[in-house]
């Protein structure tokens, strides 16, 4: 029975390394700092589908909710 165990306790740690690979492998979405976003930086991030970081910017600059916000987003020609 401790075979048992110890292999689950291994096979357990592996997927557990794989899985924090897996996250930070993920490509990290260049979001300007508070402040400094503009309306180029949410049409940027919008057609490169990073959809919530362009309505995060969009708040942002605007002022608005979040509803307003991602409708803006969605209404913009890209």
């Amino acid at each position: 029975m401790p075979w048992v165990q110890f292999g689950l306790g291994a096979l357990v740690g592996i997927v557990l390394i794989l899985v924090i690979r897996a996250f930070r492998s993920r490509p990290r979405v260049p979001v300007p700092l508070a402040g400094e976003g503009t309306m180029d930086d949410v049409r940027r991030l919008a057609s490169q589908g990073h959809k919530i970081a362009a309505i995060k910017v969009y708040r942002e600059i605007h002022g608005v909710g979040l509803k307003e916000a991602k409708d803006a987003v969605e209404r913009l020609d890209l």
